[in-house]
């Protein structure tokens, strides 16, 4: 018998200054937790990107992190750099992977465990070194539900961006 429950993980990418100093303190608010995939290089940064208003791009600091993992969120890998991991030799991937925990374990004390793909895009050579690494999950863009079955080095995830309206958000996680 189905117990016909479903439970929703929510993710955030990059590690941009607003998932710190808005949506975490929502989430606060109103006892949900997150995962926080964050780009180490990014950390204490301006990026060349800007916002839809002009304004550039800010990322969080490493005191940001912390205090994330103290408030009880869990700080994942989005790698080193935000780059294509399809277009990198196996060293390249092995220090992407391996750098991005070190990083985040030494900076504040908290084991990556879980990473997300820069882009979504992955492959079977990702998944293996990932493996290697030591992470026990990861998450891709692909779209869909996940289930038992589904293996956890290729999760899926549905986008919720700034531009969906309530109704968007509905229809995607109803």
């Amino acid at each position: 018998m189905k117990s016909g429950k479903k439970y929703v993980a929510l993710t955030f990418d990059d590690g941009y200054k607003d998932n710190a100093t808005t949506a975490a303190k929502i989430l606060n608010r109103i006892g949900f937790k997150a995962t926080f995939f964050i780009t180490t290089s990014y950390i204490d940064g301006k990026s060349d990107k800007r916002w839809s208003g002009g304004n550039l791009r800010e990322y969080m600091t490493w005191a940001d992190i912390k205090k994330l993992s103290r408030d009880g969120f869990e700080i994942g890998s989005h790698m080193v750099h935000h780059v294509d991991l399809t277009a990198l030799s196996d060293d390249e991937l092995v220090l992407e992977f391996e750098k991005s925990r070190d990083v985040i374990l030494r900076k504040t004390g908290v084991s990556a465990r879980v990473f997300s793909y820069p882009y979504g895009k992955l492959n079977k050579k990702m998944v293996c070194i990932a493996r290697k690494a030591g992470y026990i999950g990861g998450c891709s863009i692909l779209d869909g539900l996940n289930y038992k079955t589904t293996d956890r080095y290729m999760l899926r995830r549905t986008e919720i961006s700034g531009y969906d309206t309530v109704e968007d958000f509905r229809n995607k996680v109803g």
